[in-house]
């Protein structure tokens, strides 16, 4: 595995990380909100 090969294993694991972190906000925002509104 050469640096290359981690460099991309890396930017592809922080992008998802990143569009998971993203949706469990919204997730963790739409709770907030129904909870509020209840």
């Amino acid at each position: 595995m050469g640096t290359k090969d981690l460099a991309c294993a890396t930017s592809s694991a922080s992008s998802k990380l990143i569009h998971g972190g993203l949706r469990y906000l919204e997730h963790y925002e739409f709770r907030l909100v129904s909870e509020a509104l209840a």
